[in-house]
This record gives structure tokens, C-alpha cells and sequence, in this order.
């Protein structure tokens, strides 16, 4: 049950964001608001006062924001985006990336330094277009773009016959997306390859 509430609370987006949390932070931050334990009960995990438990938590929470909402209709709206890039992606439309994507996106990449993959975050819409297009070469013939439900939230897989080798998740803003997770570290997408 636990992992259910898990998966359903964080995106992937909030996974990296977590990683920005010192490990204290991490833990008073997943033992409250994941697992419900009380303050009295995280201080006594971590070794600290239930007064700075709770000080910790908070100030981990302001750091990372609000998890996403997930209303039905909000849930739609996003899955109809990243249709729109798995879209764009799939026939190489600079118009539809550009429609997309804010000056203010930024590209996040997670290669888990098994895969190439960009060490920094990429920047603006104008980089992250010129980004895809130079690496659309170095896709596998034949790849697709599946929509998909990925840490409860709408994503993509990006699939060569049955093996996923990327996925994409997104943060959004009104009609446009705000940031763009692509995670491609093989240890981090094991699962989805074990899937029927």
C-alpha cells in the first residue's frame, strides 16, 4: 500500500527535486508527508528535536513546492500535451516543439552516466529544440512514442520494438510545458522492459 501513495504522490520531476534535499531533509521530508508518520516519531528516527523535525519539513517543503494537482480534467489536459510532443517528436516538427515549449522551459536529462546524455540543463525553448534536432539522428530506427501513465502523471515512453529506452515526463504551465524530464538510465527503466 505504502508504494501505491508513493507512486501516486511524487512525479518524476519531484524525485529529481528531492535529490536537491540534504539526506535529513529527504527523510523528515518522505517519513511525514509520504508515510504519515508523526514528528514526535520522525525525531526519534533522525536523532533530533520534534521542534526541528518539524522545521526541517517545512523548509523541505518550500523547497521543492507543491506536489502537482491532480485533477481529472487537469490530468486530461496534460495528457493531451504530451501527445502534442510525442507528436512533435515522432515527425520532427519544430512549429509544434516551438508551440510548445516557453523560453523559460528547461530540459532535464538523466543518462545515469551509463547512456550519453547532457550533463547540464538545457535552457530555452530555442537550445532544446536545437537539442532534439541534433540528436534525433542518434534515435533507433523504427522508435515510437507511447502516452503513458508515469509516477501517476500523463509521460512518454519512447520505445524500439519491445524495449524502452527513454521516458519523458513533463512539468506544465497553462498550455505549454514549463520543464521536460527525460530519464534514460537503463537501471532506472528496467521495469518498464519487464512490462507485457
Amino acid at each position: 500500500m505504502e508504494s501505491i501513495v508513493w507512486k501516486e504522490s511524487l512525479s518524476t520531476a519531484g524525485l529529481l527535486l528531492l535529490q536537491q534535499l540534504s539526506a535529513t531533509e529527504r527523510i523528515v521530508f518522505l517519513l511525514h508527508e509520504v508515510f504519515h508518520y508523526r514528528f514526535d516519531e520522525i525525531a526519534e528516527i533522525v536523532d533530533k528535536s520534534t521542534v526541528n523535525c518539524r522545521q526541517i519539513f517545512h523548509r523541505a517543503k518550500k523547497s521543492l513546492g507543491n506536489l502537482p494537482e491532480r485533477s481529472p480534467e487537469l490530468i486530461e489536459k496534460k495528457a493531451a500535451l504530451a501527445e502534442r510532443f510525442a507528436e512533435a517528436l515522432m515527425t520532427a516538427n519544430i512549429e509544434l516543439l516551438i508551440e510548445l515549449l516557453s523560453s523559460e522551459t528547461v530540459l532535464y536529462q538523466d543518462g545515469g552516466g551509463k547512456v550519453k546524455a547532457a550533463l547540464r540543463p538545457i535552457k530555452g525553448s530555442d537550445l532544446i529544440i536545437r537539442f532534439f534536432v541534433a540528436v534525433a539522428p542518434e534515435f533507433p530506427p523504427g522508435y515510437r512514442c507511447v502516452t503513458c501513465e508515469i509516477n501517476g502523471m500523463p509521460g512518454i515512453r519512447l520505445i524500439i520494438g519491445e524495449m524502452t529506452f527513454a521516458v519523458v515526463t513533463f512539468d506544465y504551465l497553462q498550455n505549454q510545458l514549463s520543464n521536460v524530464y527525460v530519464v534514460m538510465n537503463p537501471e532506472k527503466l528496467s521495469h518498464y522492459n519487464r512490462m507485457k
